[in-house]
C-alpha cells in the first residue's frame, strides 16, 4: 500500500485527551493540521469495591498482569490511597506487560517489568511466560467492559488462581470540541483516525446525535451517522491498541461507500 500524504491535510484523532499528544505529534510532524475528537473518557469503574478488595490483598499474589497504561494509572492512584504503591508492591511481586506503552508506563513509575513479551499482544505473552501457571495467583486488573477474557482464561486452565477485576472503564464523552463539529460540517476534514473498536462505537453515536440535531434528519440515528461521515473522504485506522474485536469493530460501522478505510503505513498492522 501507497503512503498517505498527510501534507497540509485536515486530521481528526480520536483518543482519549490524556492520550492524544504523541499521536497528534506523528502527524503534526508530516504536516498534517490536528482536530481533537476525544472519543474515549476514561475514569474508574462504577464499583470500586472489586479492586480495593483485591488490592488489600496484593501481597499475596504472585504476579500482577497489566496489559495497558490505563491500569497501571489507576491502581497505582488507588494504592496510594492505602498509603502505599505500585513501586513498593513490585519488590514482592512480579509484574507482566503488554505493549510498548504499557511498558514505559511502569518505567515512569521507576519499575523494571519482570516480563514483557517479544510481541506486543496476549498471545505472546501466554506462548512465552517464563514459569508454568499451576499454582500461580494471578491479579489481572483490567478494563470494565469491552476488553478480552484471552489472559485471564489461559491462566486459570493452566492451573492458577486469577483475580480478575475491573480497575478502569472506558466511556463516552458528553461533547467534542466545537471546532471539530464545525469542520466536519464544512467538509474540511481529509481523514479520521481511530486507535479501537470503542473509539469506532463512541464516534458513531456522538456525531450520529450532533448531526440528527443539526441536519434536522427525521429517518434515523443511522441516517444522521451516515450524513456525517459522507463528509469525511478517508477514515484511517493506527495500531495502537487495535485488536481483532477493532477490526470487527469497524468492519460493522463503517460501511459508507464514500469513505475508503486504510491502515497507516509505519504505524499500523493490516485488519485481518
Amino acid at each position: 500500500m501507497s503512503e498517505l500524504s498527510l501534507n497540509q491535510k485536515n486530521i481528526i484523532i480520536t483518543r482519549s485527551k490524556d492520550k492524544i499528544s504523541d499521536v497528534k505529534k506523528l502527524f503534526t510532524n508530516k504536516g498534517a493540521q490536528i482536530f481533537d475528537f476525544p472519543a474515549i473518557d476514561v475514569g474508574y469503574p462504577d464499583d470500586l469495591n472489586p479492586l480495593d478488595d483485591a488490592l488489600s490483598e496484593i501481597n499475596d499474589f504472585h504476579w500482577i498482569i497489566f496489559t495497558s497504561s490505563n491500569g497501571i494509572q489507576f491502581v497505582d492512584e488507588r494504592l496510594r490511597n492505602l498509603n502505599t504503591s505500585l513501586k513498593e508492591c513490585s519488590k514482592k511481586i512480579k509484574i507482566a506487560v503488554v505493549g510498548e506503552k504499557t511498558s514505559l508506563t511502569l518505567s515512569d513509575l521507576g519499575i523494571e517489568a519482570d516480563f514483557v513479551p517479544p510481541e506486543f499482544v496476549a498471545e505472546s505473552l501466554i506462548e512465552n511466560f517464563p514459569v508454568s501457571g499451576y499454582g500461580l495467583r494471578v491479579f489481572l486488573p483490567r478494563v470494565q467492559t469491552g476488553g478480552r477474557n484471552f489472559i485471564a482464561d489461559e491462566f486459570r486452565n493452566s492451573g492458577s488462581r486469577v483475580v480478575e477485576v475491573p480497575a478502569y472503564e472506558t466511556r463516552c464523552p458528553d461533547s467534542i470540541p466545537i471546532e471539530t463539529i464545525n469542520a466536519i460540517s464544512n467538509r474540511k476534514i481529509d481523514a479520521m483516525v481511530f486507535s479501537s473498536g470503542k473509539t469506532v462505537s463512541n464516534s458513531s453515536l456522538i456525531l450520529s446525535l450532533i448531526f440528527l440535531v443539526r441536519t434536522s434528519l427525521s429517518n434515523s440515528i443511522a441516517t444522521a451517522w451516515s450524513f456525517s461521515f459522507a463528509t469525511i473522504p478517508s477514515l484511517m485506522i493506527s495500531s495502537i491498541a487495535l485488536s481483532h474485536s477493532g477490526c470487527c469493530a469497524i468492519s460493522r460501522y463503517l460501511r459508507i461507500k464514500s469513505c475508503s478505510v486504510r491502515s497507516l503505513p509505519s504505524v499500523s498492522r493490516s485488519c485481518p
